[in-house]
Parts: structure tokens; C-alpha cells; sequence
């Protein structure tokens, strides 16, 4: 019997281990505030997704970014790819200022490539416009997402952020 299952077993795929895409979903809409008729927008300098410890290699480096919306689209000066450039101090995304609905980034880790991330870094523009709380989400497709954790970023200033073991 046990050579029976392993006949079967053998030549069927594996599972991949991790996903192909990753996401921050804001979770509420603090970051939405107004003065006067303008909004101001969510804006993050910098995102980093690791599979381990937040010191590791950041997986958005090599990925491709999209997001939800960005501010003056589409003048790409705050668009989805300032948040994965490596750039922690100049660069930066931001949502569009006429965004009500939930924002999201995500990165696009390529064909092929499957990672599970549990480690997230990010660095805010500034302490009123980024959400209290995100979810961090995974894909296979980019269409249907899960999500993996919630992080509460209630006290977060404008210095790194990380988040491990999630």
C-alpha cells in the first residue's frame, strides 16, 4: 500500500511555498484628512517586505509596484514604483488627493518567483498622513487577495517602522 502512495506521489506537483504578490491595504481612513475643500493623501516614503528578519534583503527591490491610485496621475513624481526605489529620503508614493476608498500598494515579485513574506518595513512621510492600521496581503494571481496579518501602526512617527514574525 505505502508503495502504492508513493507511486501516485511521485511526478505530482508540489505546492509552491510563498506567493507572487504582496500587498499594504490601508485598514481604515484616518489618513484621509481636510482642510478646506484639498485632501491630503496617504504618502509613505518607503515600503520593504522581507521573508525573515526586517534586516534581510527587502523583496520590493527587485519587484514591480503598482498601487491603487497616486497623487497627480500621471505625473509619475509620487507613483507606486518611488515606494520600492531604494530612495528612504526623497522619493516617495502618495494616494490621490480625491482618494475615499481603502489605498493599497502592492509588488509584483514576477513569474515564478513565489516568497512568503514576515517581516514589513516602511517609512512615513509624516505622522498625520498614513493609516492607524494595514493589511498585509498576499496573492497568486493580483486579483484575489488574503489576508496574512493586520499591523497597527497607531504611534508610528516618521522614523522606520518594522514589523516581524507575522
Amino acid at each position: 500500500m505505502l508503495g502504492l502512495l508513493r507511486a501516485l506521489m511521485i511526478g505530482r506537483p508540489r505546492a509552491a511555498a510563498g506567493h507572487r504578490y504582496w500587498r499594504l491595504l490601508a485598514n481604515d481612513a484616518s489618513w484621509v484628512a481636510y482642510l478646506g475643500s484639498y485632501t491630503h493623501f496617504q504618502t509613505l516614503f518607503t515600503i520593504q517586505f522581507y521573508e525573515g528578519a526586517t534586516t534581510g534583503t527587502d523583496l520590493c527591490l527587485s519587484g514591480t509596484a503598482q498601487a491603487s491610485s497616486y497623487f497627480n496621475s500621471p505625473d509619475p513624481t509620487y507613483n507606486a514604483a518611488k515606494a520600492n526605489d531604494g530612495n528612504n529620503t526623497t522619493t516617495r508614493w502618495a494616494t490621490s488627493g480625491v482618494a475615499t476608498t481603502p489605498q493599497s500598494w502592492w509588488v509584483d515579485l514576477g513569474a515564478g518567483v513565489r516568497k512568503d513574506v514576515r517581516g514589513v518595513g516602511f517609512i512615513p512621510f509624516s505622522t498625520a498622513y498614513h493609516a492607524k492600521s494595514y493589511l498585509l496581503q498576499w496573492s497568486d494571481d493580483g486579483v484575489s487577495w488574503t489576508t496574512k496579518a493586520t499591523i497597527n501602526t497607531a504611534n508610528a512617527g516618521t522614523t522606520r517602522q518594522t514589523f516581524e514574525n507575522l
